[in-house]
């Protein structure tokens, strides 16, 4: 950068920044360099003081950049003198919502490692000679259809353009246009220019870059783009004319609801005439106005009165409009802006309230007062059973008139940094043949501090409607149907709090049999032993009474339900983040005297392991594998892919041989019961996992035994019992539905209401009735080359490499390497991988769970074209030859879900 002090005029303006580099800064923890002017710099706060520095460009725009450390200004403060030009080197882009929430183009931050040099002590530009287009506009309120433009106007000279000193003690050259009739308009310019010859009552024609800041001005980047027409006063318009504006501006104070924010007092100046430029205020008090006056209109009105103002003969676009901005989660300030541009021309028949858009104020919910577990207060609303069925039930899939319901309960925090969180009763319709054709609906939701204190008030309304249903059924579209519960799928916590049971710190926690816990040395509430097993019955009769704190509402459930069998063991929340988790942190963690710590060197190895099979993760995972050592930061998919698929793999030669062989008899059992064949093979399951608990007491820690890791030994009761695999016994489903509340959400303030308003305006605009996803869509189709992509009863598949192996009928393991349609069907030309064998011969061979080691060569001489319905299951391919070697070997592993 020493170079830049050589450089002439000319090339130092190339070497400015421009808006458009700043607005392509990823502004995420990235540092860059910048070269500009000083135009302001300004001292803020008293407490904790800050520097913002404002810098422009030989176009007059502008960039922000702050000072935070008083050792850093006080280096740098000769330098920080208005229209010095500076190079800085090292300054860390910040994103705007961090700081200043938005209200500044772009932040950047001073680090002390930052470098300043000055280059110019001054630098004055040219005139732009840049072909952007100029407006040409007749009347000063015509700068709100052309904001960010470069416009033309004339006026005359009503306060001379010169230096001024704001409050803040940032200089700038600010004048002020005026019409002589109704409207003023600011204008600002770089300090550098001398204005002298511009005086009171001369006729000019001004070219600048309309600005919203916060209201309309004109910011001019040369003196040349000012030019005098005349300087008579009573040229045209008398002088008095210009005078116009100086009585007191009249206040008016207008209240506005903002979204689902509380009202709040926002106030609005209007002027009689015009008054410190701020022309454009009795445009947006007139706007105000109309839209309250426009949302008190529809209130007051039916459903069917809205129906009808939206048209009846609505367009396609309109509805696809209404969709998009549903699905997206846009937030209704946006929408008010997009509907007031395409109101005007493009689709007129448009509201210009995004509330009426949406339907929102024709929602109906009712929100009570009820206490958290801290006694603070919160809020409950109660949605209903039927409700939900009535806007998501398929008929087509419900031929024999039974509705199976799953029914979730769980906490999540709408913000990281809230002390409040949502506690919703979710409900998800059961359709075996495809579990994923329902998504969950919610029942009920509380929020406040906390769970809510009073379980019995909480679930009193769900379980006087859920005994409705199941004595008398439900009419749905003039059809009867029979309700019954399947189950209940919750975490440990959650099914302690609903059940009124000893949570998992207890002795008496296990809710599956009466096993007796001990301490550890550690204090570890560890189960050791299997006690013997708990029955619905034992339940309601309070057998042990150690094992419950209260009388659960669920009792009252009739026809009863079985309180021990139909609350099923969650494998998110036991297996995946609990057994999966404890083994990682056993082997991985720092300061840990676990017997079976890795380490350092394996540590590292097993990281570069596991970052290089990212490349080998397919499509159908949403979430790729980060390194082992980010492990504390897995969601569930990543400990479930590591668990079924990359474990035999990565853990090969890292961890001992004792350590490898008990975890082959988890991931072994657990493939078994995520498989179609589940209840075939549970028995195989079931020895497998009393295997691994059993080994596990003296291979890891004393306190790995949890009740998490105990729960293992019930795992394959809940299989046989539901009659289903552990896919379709988990909470992620249900995750997935508590993670789309949150991002819903806006607003900290009326959370409740928003998430009732949200769900209104799906339900009136999505439809949410259950599908059968097609068994065949083509996703991508080249003109010469034939097929590119496609799904394929749920497997995506394609001609590259994650997504292109897959075993045939006949058991054979080959490569896609062309996908082609031929007389209404599809075939795929594939080639065989040499040398298939077994990855592993414990705790039984490898290929009774479909798993090879291959070797990654295929033979040409078995290319041959196969129908698409041929393809027993997609593979995920993983190289085993982490290292450079001359025959590669990869790990084909079956696809479970």
């Amino acid at each position: 950068m020493d170079n830049y002090y050589d450089v002439d005029d000319d090339q130092l303006m190339g070497l400015f920044f421009t808006k458009e580099m700043a607005d392509n800064v990823l502004l995420y923890e990235k540092t860059v360099q910048i070269v500009g002017i000083v135009t302001s710099v300004e001292r803020k706060r008293e407490s904790k003081p800050i520097t913002k520095i404002t810098l422009s460009n030989h176009l007059n725009e502008h960039i922000y950049v702050v000072i935070w450390c008083e050792n850093i200004l006080e280096q740098y403060k000769d330098m920080l003198v208005p229209n010095k030009v500076l190079h800085m080197d090292g300054l860390f882009a910040r994103n705007r919502s961090q700081y200043n929430k938005g209200n500044y183009g772009h932040d950047y931050t001073v680090m002390s490692n930052t470098i300043i040099r000055v280059l110019r002590d001054q630098f004055i530009p040219r005139a732009s000679d840049s072909q952007e287009e100029v407006h040409r506009i007749d009347s000063f309120i015509d700068c709100i259809n052309y904001e960010k433009m470069c416009v033309e106007v004339e006026g005359y000279i009503k306060m001379p353009i010169q230096k001024t000193n704001t409050k803040s003690g940032a200089t700038i050259n600010q004048g002020c246009l005026s019409d002589c009739m109704k409207y003023k308009l600011e204008i600002r310019m770089p300090t550098i220019y001398p204005m002298d010859e511009f005086t009171i009552g001369s006729h000019v024609k001004v070219t600048g870059r309309v600005v919203l800041d916060p209201y309309f001005l004109l910011e001019v980047d040369h003196k040349d783009h000012i030019i005098l027409l005349s300087k008579s006063k009573e040229d045209k318009k008398s002088y008095q004319d210009l005078l116009k504006g100086k009585l007191n501006p009249v206040h008016s104070t207008v209240m506005i609801e903002e979204g689902d924010t509380p009202s709040r007092r926002s106030r609005l100046r209007y002027f009689s005439t015009t008054v410190r430029g701020r022309f454009i205020a009795r445009f947006i008090l007139e706007h105000i106005l109309e839209k309250q006056q426009s949302d008190e209109e529809f209130s007051g009105r039916s459903e069917d009165d809205v129906e009808q103002g939206t048209g009846e003969a609505e367009s396609v676009e309109i509805g696809q409009l209404r969709k998009w901005a549903v699905e997206n989660h846009i937030n209704q300030v946006a929408l008010d802006g997009l509907l007031n541009i395409l109101n005007k021309r493009l689709l007129p028949q448009l509201p210009s309230s995004s509330k009426t858009f949406l339907k929102t104020l024709s929602s109906k919910y009712v929100i009570e007062c009820m206490k958290g577990s801290d006694d603070c207060e919160g809020e409950f609303t109660y949605m209903s059973i039927l409700e939900g069925l009535e806007v998501c039930l398929n008929h087509n899939l419900h031929k024999n008139n039974i509705i199976e319901l799953d029914f979730n309960i769980d906490g999540a925090k709408t913000k990281k940094c809230s002390p409040k969180s949502l506690w919703p009763i979710l409900c998800k319709v059961l359709y075996k043949p495809y579990p994923y054709a329902y998504k969950p609906f919610p029942v009920a939701v509380f929020y406040g501090k906390g769970k809510p204190k009073d379980v019995l008030e909480y679930l009193k309304k769900f379980v006087v409607e859920i005994n409705s249903l199941q004595k008398n059924g439900a009419i749905i579209n003039e059809k009867h149907y029979r309700i019954q519960i399947r189950s209940f799928i919750c975490d440990i916590p959650a099914k302690a709090f609903i059940k009124c049971t000893r949570g998992h710190t207890s002795f008496n926690g296990c809710e599956k049999c009466d096993v007796i816990a001990s301490k550890n040395d550690l204090h570890t509430t560890v189960y050791l032993d299997v006690g013997k097993k708990r029955t619905g019955l034992d339940f309601i009769n309070y057998k042990d009474p150690n094992h419950h704190n209260g009388v659960s509402p669920l009792i009252s459930i009739d026809p009863p339900i079985d309180l021990a069998d139909q609350f099923v063991i969650d494998p998110l929340h036991m297996l995946y983040l609990g057994v999966n988790a404890r083994i990682l942190d056993e082997l991985l963690s720092n300061g840990s005297k676990s017997p079976v710590k890795i380490g350092p060197a394996q540590k590292k190895e097993l990281s570069r392991r596991s970052t290089i099979i990212k490349k080998d993760i397919p499509e159908e995972f949403s979430r790729k594998m980060p390194s082992t050592n980010e492990c504390n930061d897995w969601k569930a998919t990543e400990h479930r892919f590591f668990l079924l698929y990359c474990s035999p793999l990565i853990l090969k030669d890292i961890v001992s041989d004792s350590v490898l062989d008990n975890f082959l008899f988890l991931h072994a059992a657990c493939r078994i019961l995520s498989s179609h064949n589940a209840l075939r093979y549970s028995r195989i399951a079931r020895n497998y996992l009393t295997q691994f608990v059993e080994q596990s007491k003296t291979i890891y820690s004393s306190s790995f035994v949890t009740l998490n890791v105990h729960y293992l030994n019930h795992l394959v009761d809940d299989v046989e019992n539901m009659q289903s695999n552990i896919n379709d016994i988990s909470a992620f489903p249900f995750e997935n539905e508590l993670g789309k509340i949150k991002k819903i959400l806006r607003s900290p303030h009326r959370t409740l209401a928003q998430y009732c308003r949200r769900l209104h305006e799906e339900r009136e605009t999505l439809d949410l009735k259950a599908k059968l996803p097609d068994e065949l869509v083509i996703v991508k189709e080249h003109k010469t080359n034939g097929l590119v992509s496609l799904w394929f009863q749920q497997q995506f598949l394609s001609v590259k490499h994650p997504n292109n192996t897959v075993m045939l009928d006949n058991g054979s393991v080959v490569k896609i390497i062309k996908m082609f349609k031929q007389e209404n069907s599809i075939f795929l030309t594939v080639v065989t991988y040499k040398s298939k064998s077994s990855a592993f011969k414990h705790p039984c061979d490898s290929s009774f769970l479909d798993i090879y080691e291959i070797l990654d060569q295929v033979t040409l001489s078995t290319k041959r074209n196969v129908p698409l319905s041929s393809v027993k299951s997609k593979m995920v391919k993983m190289s085993i030859s982490l290292d450079e070697v001359v025959d590669k070997k990869s790990l084909v592993v079956p696809l479970l879900h």
